[in-house]
């Protein structure tokens, strides 16, 4: 041991040559902290705009949906050469739901199919 030093403070200090600087700093940073908490409500705001942004877009396509109702036309019809019956449903686009509204569309369809003698049997809302 060296003259003056007692075993009490053996390695510590300057006289031990441990002068390095310190691995990690643990004094406060500010207000901010480590994870910036200062910018959060920021954040939250931004994040608050793009929900209403994409609830609107959601409410205008679900609108234009809604719109777009359509009825659902019972039906059978007859072919000749070779003869055959059918039965079907058919989704019919349109808000009136009548079968005076929607025989046109259904009778052109199946017309174009080779189908005649169309009955519309009912007609109801999807």
């Amino acid at each position: 041991m060296r003259a003056g030093a007692d075993e009490t403070n053996i390695g510590l200090g300057p006289e031990s040559g441990n002068n390095r600087a310190r691995l990690f700093d643990n004094t406060p940073t500010g207000s901010d902290g480590i994870l910036n908490i200062g910018n959060i409500r920021r954040i939250f705001d931004r994040m608050k705009i793009s929900l209403r942004s994409l609830l609107a877009a959601m409410a205008l396509t679900f609108a234009g949906t809604v719109a777009q109702a359509a009825c659902i036309a019972e039906y059978k019809a007859v072919r000749d050469n070779p003869f055959d019956l059918t039965y079907g449903v058919m989704k019919v686009p349109g808000n009136t739901c009548t079968r005076a509204a929607v025989r046109p569309h259904v009778v052109s369809r199946l017309r174009s199919k080779g189908w005649n003698d169309i009955q519309i049997i009912s007609v109801r809302s999807e």
